[in-house]
């Protein structure tokens, strides 16, 4: 990478934490000012602070669907248009003469939230690798924790200089700023590809939530939100009563914590591109979950609380940045779709884990907020069983093995030497690339793709089955082979296969689902391999062929046929 291209990564990832930092500072301003909109308003604070609520709940929902839009038009156009609305809304919150129209302001600023979250970090996915993207994610996840530690203090101080709305108008000319920033300087998007006829703008919904990686790991991460909130929520309420610290210097506590997660998450962010993601996830769950309740079971002195509370905090902050960085290498093709689930967790986990919270107080009080962390274990063991089973599409520093050289003639039988050819010096590469190709197959009329392009040649369901027929055997040829298993195995012939598969009578999606499940489990297998196995031989169809050979003909025969194609279906262009 040249240092031009290193400069402007650098640019475009300080706008994204501009907007990372516009919508966590959007929300947490508002608590000093509670009071103040009680008073003014004549609503009660506990009323008042469903402001909260609706800016968490509206973000929730919106950012559901939010997915499919920042896959279709691109990143930047959803941030621009996700920080015009947060700044519009602030503007309506300053000038909303009752509670009710200050509710609506507040939800469509949700809107916002729900528009620039997934995008920002969606954006982080692309813009770097998965061996650097823990630290990039440090960098969003640092913007996040400066909002949350300057937020409340700089509502206290305006609020005091000036009235709650002087403060949201103070706030709707820092977003408007920030939305110029990021109009004017951040890069747009490569040109993204139509969408296949046939298929509908929230499919991808439906693609990301069937993969069960990707939907484990989304619920390890709304869990892993609900515990965070079982505790922050009441933490102020926890050190007064308990300590008798000043209700003037709970804002500290927030301090705090916002520091451990910043110092935390630059630390576990860099070193999980370093030691993997998973060690860190790992640990820094199990280490969270004693500290916190060391909070609430074994801290005699405020002293020992906050110690326990910070050093909760440090590792929360490590396990979020890995935790991010994995999420987004999850279903990259719908990389949107699966941070908007993500983000739309986030918010519902809020909500959840002050529910949890208020009902483990109210039955066993505040030595139980730190223990009900425990309950919260099994996500962790999703995510880990997410990282364990996605390993096929990670790219996780050193642990990642790579073709040293490519098969010479002698490996393989002459027949397929075009596929060889074909086949790219990285043939794993080649094999995840073309699950995006195999996914647009979904969109295709199902008249079409029963219908061949010419007498006698396949259909494209045909040539789908064909290939889930070569995935399985050639894969099966290469497990043997690595194993150490000498007996030789048949040929097959192709056109029997597919002539007696009844491929035409099955609905195109479910071909398509086995086609990418098959792929994916040939990847996993492709990236086990170690040089040793990948020169050992056996005899297939009469003729010798080693596992190289096989790892690389296996992308090079695809190739060829999503080349045909293409060539007699526009939409796979």
């Amino acid at each position: 990478m040249t240092s031009a291209s290193r400069s402007q990564r650098t640019l475009v990832l300080a706008l994204l934490c501009v907007a990372s930092f516009a919508v966590v500072f959007n929300n947490l301003i508002i608590t000093p000012i509670l009071p103040e909109i009680s008073d003014d308003l004549g609503v009660r604070v506990a009323v008042a602070g469903l402001l909260v609520t609706a800016y968490a709940v509206a973000g929730g929902v919106a950012a559901i669907f939010s997915g499919p839009f920042i896959d279709r038009l691109g990143r930047k156009p959803v941030v621009v248009s996700g920080m015009a609305i947060l700044t519009v809304a602030t503007v309506a919150s300053a000038f909303a003469p009752s509670y009710p129209l200050l509710m609506v302001a507040r939800s469509v600023a949700g809107l916002g939230v729900a528009c620039l979250t997934p995008a920002v970090f969606s954006a982080v996915g692309d813009l770097f690798s998965y061996e650097e993207r823990g630290k990039a994610m440090s960098w969003v996840v640092s913007a996040n924790t400066s909002a949350s530690i300057f937020g409340v203090p700089a509502g206290a101080f305006l609020s005091g200089m000036v009235s709650w709305r002087w403060t949201f108008g103070v706030l709707a000319v820092l977003l408007a700023v920030f939305t110029w920033l990021i109009v004017a300087r951040l890069p747009g998007d490569p040109p993204r590809p139509e969408r296949p006829a046939g298929t509908r703008m929230f499919d991808s919904l439906g693609v990301v939530l069937r993969d069960v990686p990707a939907a484990m790991a989304l619920f390890s991460n709304y869990l892993a939100t609900v515990y965070w909130f079982i505790f922050t929520v009441y933490m102020g309420a926890y050190f007064h009563d308990e300590f008798g610290l000043a209700k003037a210097a709970l804002g500290l506590m927030s301090a705090v914590m916002g520091l451990g997660v910043l110092f935390g998450s630059n630390i576990g962010g860099r070193l999980s591109d370093k030691v993997g993601k998973r060690p860190i996830i790992v640990w820094c769950s199990g280490i969270c979950a004693v500290f916190i309740s060391l909070v609430t079971t074994a801290s005699p002195v405020i002293g020992m609380a906050i110690g326990f509370l910070f050093t909760f905090s440090l590792f929360s902050g490590a396990r979020f940045a890995s935790a991010q960085a994995v999420t987004t290498e999850l279903v990259p093709e719908h990389r949107g779709t699966v941070m908007a689930l993500n983000a739309s967790g986030q918010q519902f986990g809020i909500v959840t884990g002050s529910l949890i919270g208020a009902g483990v107080l109210e039955v066993f009080g505040y030595r139980g907020l730190g223990p009900a962390f425990w309950r919260r274990r099994p996500p962790f063991a999703c995510h880990l069983r997410a990282i364990r089973r996605r390993k096929a599409v990670h790219t996780c520093a050193g642990t990642q093995p790579r073709m040293t050289r490519r098969p010479v003639p002698s490996e393989y039988n002459s027949y397929y030497e075009g596929y060889v050819s074909s086949a790219g010096d990285d043939p794993i590469a080649q094999l995840e690339q073309q699950i995006v190709a195999f996914e647009k197959a979904r969109g295709l009329d199902e008249s079409a793709a029963s219908t061949p392009p010419a007498p006698g040649e396949w259909t494209l369901k045909e040539v789908l089955v064909h290939l889930c027929d070569f995935e399985r055997i050639f894969s099966y040829r290469a497990l043997r082979f690595s194993r150490g298993d000498a007996t030789p195995v048949e040929a097959f012939e192709q056109d029997t296969y597919v002539a007696t598969s009844g491929a035409n009578r099955r609905p195109l999606s479910e071909i398509v689902d086995e086609l990418v499940s098959l792929r994916r489990a040939t990847i996993l297998l492709a990236r086990s391999l170690s040089e040793e196995m990948l020169d050992r031989a056996g005899l297939a169809g009469g003729h010798p062929v080693t596992v190289r050979a096989l790892i690389f003909i296996t992308p090079g025969h695809s190739e060829g046929h999503l080349a045909d194609l293409r060539r007699d279906h526009r939409e796979l262009r």
